[in-house]
């Protein structure tokens, strides 16, 4: 939505935590870690749209959604079918070993969007989703 005085150029520069909800969707109440690490510190939310300025996230519910379905796409699909039946959110579907390591993951991945906008380093999603999985 278009805030009033706001251009459509300017709402489309607007960063991916503005857009979207930071939790919720099919990912909510997943990774409680990931919540609080997004919801303390609006760096990390800055850092994370530098590294997705070029992803298309406005298909998620949630930041937190983007983030895992975009780091583990094999979980896409059961995302956007939660989307169209409320049904069986990612809760359901993960372990709570699964649930561990893939909270420590985000966790990572947000550290290394955050050392990438520190440094203003430019990364490729997939240059950055492979850092991701090497810090993991």
């Amino acid at each position: 939505m278009i805030g009033l005085g706001l251009t459509v150029s300017q709402a489309m520069h607007a960063g991916l935590c503005q857009e979207l909800r930071l939790t919720g969707g099919a990912t909510d109440s997943v990774f409680p870690e990931v919540e609080a690490l997004l919801q303390a510190s609006s760096d990390i939310q800055h850092a994370l749209d530098h590294v997705a300025r070029r992803k298309d996230a406005e298909r998620y519910e949630s930041v937190i959604d983007f983030l895992f379905c975009e780091l583990h796409t094999e979980y896409r699909g059961a995302c956007f079918r939660f989307y169209l039946s409320r049904k069986e959110p990612l809760r359901d579907l993960l372990s709570l070993a699964q649930r561990q390591v893939c909270a420590w993951e985000l966790c990572q991945a947000l550290n290394v969007a955050y050392v990438a906008f520190c440094e203003q380093r430019r990364l490729s999603w997939s240059s950055f989703r492979q850092e991701v999985l090497r810090a993991a």
